[in-house]
């Protein structure tokens, strides 16, 4: 039996896909869909979890925002994940430029999800509406509104 643990971060339908189709190859899943309290207590505390959705927010603007969620001891590496190929790729993207560095951090994405250290399931949409007025984002990673740039244009 595994425990999965979520506060909703992946909505109803995150966390049913993922029981459905663990449950599809032969697995039974203890499902524990917790107010955010409850899953922080789970997942940092008591340890009581072997599958969790951890929001990672991608995309991100660099490869190199996701090292702390994949190695180290710290807190945000919370699946203690230790994958050396990924700690030597990472490292090596670090300290290279270019094509090379591309190729390291492509390496040690692949390593993660070869590994089964991370499995994406989902980006978040966000949907922004102005009628009558025009907007940016401030941040194309985010998507982030930008507040400063609005302007009406209508009537």
């Amino acid at each position: 039996m595994l425990r999965l643990v979520d506060y909703g971060f992946a909505g109803s339908e995150g966390s049913e896909l993922l029981i459905l189709s663990l449950e599809d190859v032969g697995f039974t899943i203890d499902p524990h869909i917790v107010e955010f309290g409850g899953y922080l207590e789970r997942l940092l505390r008591t340890g009581e979890w072997d599958i969790a959705i951890l929001p990672v927010n991608p995309p991100v603007p660099l490869p190199s925002a996701m090292v702390g969620y994949f190695s180290g001891g710290g807190v945000i590496n919370t699946a203690s994940t230790d994958n050396q190929t990924f700690n030597e790729e990472s490292a090596m993207a670090n300290v290279t430029a270019g094509e090379e560095s591309c190729m390291h951090w492509s390496n040690a994405m692949r390593a993660l999800l070869e590994n089964f250290d991370f499995k994406p399931l989902f980006s978040q949409a966000r949907t922004y509406f102005g009628q009558g007025v025009e907007f940016t984002l401030f941040n194309n990673y985010t998507g982030t509104w930008d507040p400063i740039t609005t302007r009406i244009v209508g009537g």
